[in-house]
C-alpha cells in the first residue's frame, strides 16, 4: 500500500464519522473508474469537519488538523497539495469557521494559509498575516 493510501486509511478510520460520511457521499467524489483522489477525500473531510463545527462537535479535531500537518510534511507532493488546497482552503473559506480552523492549525498549515492570503488578498478571519 502506498504511503498516501496508508495515511488516508488512517484518517478515515480515526476521524469520527468520516467513514460513514464518505459512504453517504461517494457519488460526489468517487470517480467512474472506481478510483479515488486524495483531494476528493480531503474535500469531503473538510465538508464533514465544517458541518461538525457548526454543531459544536469538535471530537477528533486536534487529531484531524495534526494529520493535515503531517501530510504537509510528507515527501508525497500530491498528498501535501491535497491537504493544503482541498482541506485547508475549504475550511478557511467559511467566515464563521475560519477562526476556529486557524486555532487548530499547525505551523505549516498556517504558513500555507498566509501564502494563500498573500496571493488572493487577506480574507481568512483569525489569520495573522504579518
Amino acid at each position: 500500500m502506498s504511503q498516501e493510501l496508508s495515511l488516508l486509511k488512517g484518517l478515515i478510520t480515526s476521524y469520527p464519522g468520516l467513514h460513514s460520511h464518505l459512504v453517504r457521499t461517494c457519488d460526489e467524489w468517487l470517480r467512474e473508474d472506481g478510483s479515488v483522489s486524495a483531494c476528493a477525500i480531503f474535500f469531503a473531510t473538510a465538508r464533514l469537519c465544517m458541518d461538525r463545527f457548526l454543531n459544536f462537535d469538535f471530537e477528533g479535531s486536534d487529531h484531524l488538523f495534526g494529520f493535515v500537518e503531517k501530510c504537509l510534511e510528507s515527501d508525497n507532493q500530491e498528498l501535501a497539495d491535497a491537504a493544503a488546497t482541498c482541506f485547508l482552503e475549504s475550511v478557511t473559506n467559511s467566515v464563521e469557521m475560519a477562526p476556529l480552523a486557524v486555532s487548530l492549525m499547525g505551523p505549516l498549515s498556517k504558513q500555507h494559509c498566509k501564502e494563500w492570503d498573500r496571493f488572493h488578498g487577506p480574507n481568512i478571519c483569525g489569520l495573522n498575516t504579518d
